[in-house]
C-alpha cells in the first residue's frame, strides 16, 4: 500500500500550500506515506470511508512539509492522534502542519531579531569604548545640565 501511495503522491502534491509562511524543505513521499499510515493506524477501523484514498490524501498533504513537521503532527504521543479521538480530516492535518510552521517561523524570526539587537549593542559598546573618557564625561554632564568646568 505504501508503494501505491508514494507513486500517486507526485500527482497530488503538484501545488504548494496556500500559506503565507515559507516552507524550506519538503519531506520525501515515502516518509509522508509511512507517517500517514502510522497516523491512520492510531484510530479505530472504519473511521474513513476509503482508507486508501484517505491515506493517500493525508500523505499528499504531509509531503508538502518538512520531515520534522510531519513527525510532530503524526506523533501518537503529542501530535493529532494524541489529541483527538476521531480521525482528523485532511484539512485538519494541513491546519496542524501550518500551525507548526507558523510557530517555527516566529521562533526563527525572534532569534534573528535578538541577534540583530545583540550585534547593535556590541557595536555601540565598541563605539563608546573607543571614545576618550573625558570627552564622554563632558557630553554626559552637558546633557544633564551640569557642564564641567575645564581649567
Amino acid at each position: 500500500m505504501l508503494q501505491k501511495i508514494a507513486v500517486s503522491m507526485p500527482a497530488l502534491t503538484g501545488s504548494s500550500p496556500a500559506s503565507a509562511t515559507s516552507i524550506q524543505a519538503v519531506s520525501s513521499p515515502e516518509l509522508a506515506a509511512s507517517r500517514a499510515k502510522l497516523m491512520f493506524g492510531c484510530y479505530r477501523k472504519g473511521d474513513a470511508n476509503d482508507p486508501d484514498t484517505y491515506t493517500a490524501a493525508v500523505a499528499a498533504v504531509l509531503g508538502l512539509y518538512p520531515g520534522e513537521v510531519v513527525a510532530r503532527v503524526t506523533d501518537p504521543r503529542t501530535g493529532l492522534p494524541g489529541r483527538s479521538n476521531v480521525l482528523p480530516t485532511v484539512a485538519e492535518v494541513r491546519a496542524a502542519c501550518e500551525e507548526l510552521v507558523r510557530r517555527e517561523t516566529r521562533v526563527h524570526e525572534r532569534a534573528a531579531r535578538e541577534q540583530a539587537q545583540l550585534a547593535q549593542r556590541r557595536a555601540l559598546d565598541a563605539f563608546y569604548r573607543a571614545q576618550p573618557k573625558a570627552e564622554l564625561q563632558g557630553r554626559v554632564g552637558a546633557a544633564n545640565g551640569r557642564a564641567r568646568k575645564t581649567e
